[in-house]
């Protein structure tokens, strides 16, 4: 911003032209996609808008191959310091199952968070950028599944194996037991929204079903 210098003898009534010259600090921004317990199919569309009043600059649409992944956007927008950028999700643009998922966004440069979110937020590019990588995480929604067993007038000694499963891939069937009249090791399943779950009472060796009616209910 200041400097000085000799004026050489030749340059003695030549006109002298100094010129400060400004370039407006910049750095690059990459969208990033992380799918948790993620259902094949379902996608996501990113985009990035960096201030220039054109509309939206960089989009990136992140398909799930199921379960746990990370899709990052190999293209980058440059964005300048003091500019506002705003950064959205839109999830399930051609399916059904956006209800399915909590959303989070985190933006991230090499001095730590810009901005938290869910499906979209704006932050202002720092004095000195450095890359920025804008992060959305879908993670499916999730509960526990409790299967027990409840005998009447049994007969003492009584076996039944207890068997949940459900059909996202994402867990191994959940196992239990239960012994006439009243002993029973429950089955524990996590559960996904959207997924179906099936749910098997059979006697073991000890014991015959066609000695009892059976209802389910859940």
């Amino acid at each position: 911003t200041a400097g000085t210098f000799v004026v050489p003898p030749e340059a003695a009534g030549e006109r002298i032209e100094c010129v400060f010259s400004n370039s407006r600090k910049n750095t690059t921004l990459q969208l990033e996609k992380i799918w948790v317990a993620g259902v094949s199919g379902d996608n996501a569309l990113l985009a990035a808008d960096d201030g220039s009043g054109e509309g939206l600059d960089i989009s990136y649409e992140s398909t799930s191959s199921g379960g746990n992944e990370t899709d990052t956007d190999t293209n980058f927008l440059t964005v300048y310091a003091g500019k506002t950028v705003q950064v959205l999700e839109q999830l399930g643009f051609n399916q059904t199952n956006a209800a399915t998922y909590s959303s989070t966004l985190s933006c991230d440069d090499s001095s730590g968070q810009l901005v938290s979110g869910t499906t979209q937020g704006s932050f202002q590019v720092p004095s000195t950028p450095t890359p920025i990588k804008c992060s959305f995480t879908n993670t499916r929604k999730s509960s526990t599944l409790t299967l027990t067993k409840t005998w009447t007038n049994a007969i003492s000694g009584d076996i039944v194996n207890l068997t949940a499963t459900g059909n996202s891939g994402l867990e191994s069937p959940a196992q239990g037991d239960s012994t006439a009249p009243a002993t029973t090791n429950n089955a524990f399943l996590t559960i996904y929204a959207g997924e179906s779950v099936s749910l098997v009472e059979a006697f073991g060796a000890q014991g015959d079903a066609a000695n009892y009616t059976t209802n389910l209910s859940c």
